[in-house]
């Protein structure tokens, strides 16, 4: 981010994110977006003091939130640090949210306040270099913060909502529970960055709930009319279903998948799949010119593919007719013809957050999925 303008929008970015490593090590490799998670815990030992600690579903952390922010605040406070900034996602994983919400806003007041952006709306990166911007998935009484209205659960597919007055698509399918299901998980997290994808123009918006952004089981509508303007997007690549599919292994894969051993994980399939996309856009834009709109096709059968992928020669792609708009929303088909878009900053376009599960810096650091959505930017 130090090297992008001041004017630049943050919802105009793509932003790697996750919740796994230590958070120093996170954002000196790259990370600018991280995904917190706290529990209400009750202190006996201090007459039944609140606190806040960090977990991720029921596995404790072992820190507490104010431990978390400081470790934040110096970094952001650092040489490297004082001209980014840091999209901090919090969500509750237990009750009590009106008590928990008061509780983060209570420390976050009484320590330094200065150092975060609690507006619902976008900001532009001069507004928060050195600061952290609030996404706030717990209860919005306060109305501070960027925030979901609704948070549907476990949907596997990606749907639409509003976001700091920016159109959204968020992907968040978690609950893949066999290894088999790996590559649909990573196509669907691939629809969001191919602009001519069904994600685009087929995302079904659930009935708002302006008060929570818990989760909700909430029944889809059918959208007409979409705006022509790529959309911010929220990808998470994470999943898992305990005891059928670990969640380290949905994301880093198993075995040795290279020799025929095992399987890759979401994040290399992920990266082999935007290769693919990329190899495949040239020809695509050429057919547009032509007057032709092209959908391109990441197979499953190409990402499950144990072995090492050929020498890209394009993947398969589907003709679809294209129509200008309000028709049946199954089938329903908008003409996009920059087909580069969703994976390239563009101003005025929505960008990206992107959350990995159990990501590691590699040492050296080359040609990872974190250094290709920072590419993105630029």
């Amino acid at each position: 981010m130090a090297a992008l303008p001041d004017h630049v929008h943050l919802d105009t970015l793509y932003l790697p994110g996750t919740h796994t490593t230590t958070l120093t090590a996170q954002l000196r490799g790259g990370i600018r977006c991280l995904d917190l998670r706290f529990s209400l815990i009750r202190d006996d030992k201090k007459g039944g003091k609140p606190l806040l600690w960090a977990y991720h579903g029921p596995v404790p952390q072992g820190r507490e939130m104010g431990e978390v922010f400081q470790e934040l605040y110096e970094w952001l406070g650092s040489e490297e640090g004082k001209r980014e900034t840091v999209i901090v996602s919090i969500k509750q994983e237990n009750t009590g949210g009106h008590e928990f919400a008061a509780l983060v806003w209570e420390l976050i007041d009484s320590t330094r306040p200065y150092m975060w952006y609690d507006q619902n709306a976008w900001p532009t990166l001069g507004q928060v270099r050195g600061r952290c911007v609030m996404f706030c998935r717990f209860g919005f009484e306060s109305g501070r913060g960027l925030h979901p209205p609704i948070w549907p659960n476990d949907k596997p597919y990606p749907w639409r909502t509003e976001i700091g007055g920016r159109a959204t698509v968020v992907q968040d399918w978690y609950g893949v529970r066999s290894p088999l299901s790996i590559p649909d998980k990573a196509n669907l997290a691939l629809s969001l960055f191919d602009s001519s994808s069904a994600a685009f123009s087929h995302s079904p918006t659930p009935e708002e709930d302006s008060t929570s952004a818990t989760a909700s089981a909430g029944m889809p509508r059918k959208v007409d009319n979409e705006p022509p303007t790529v959309p911010f997007r929220i990808n998470f690549l994470s999943c898992g279903t305990f005891p059928t599919l670990y969640p380290s292994h949905a994301a880093k894969g198993f075995g040795a998948p290279r020799f025929g051993i095992g399987y890759r994980g979401v994040n290399r399939l992920v990266l082999l799949g935007l290769e693919r996309l990329d190899d495949a856009a040239p020809a695509a834009a050429r057919a547009t010119s032509r007057g032709d709109v092209q959908h391109v096709v990441v197979r499953a059968e190409d990402l499950q593919d144990a072995l090492p992928p050929p020498p890209p020669v394009g993947p398969e792609e589907e003709e679809k007719p294209p129509t200008t708009g309000g028709g049946d929303f199954a089938g329903e088909t908008l003409d996009r013809p920059q087909l580069a878009g969703g994976r390239q900053r563009r101003e005025g376009q929505g960008g990206m957050m992107v959350f990995m599960d159990f990501w590691e810096s590699p040492h050296p650091r080359k040609d990872s999925l974190v250094d290709r959505i920072i590419e993105m930017n630029f």
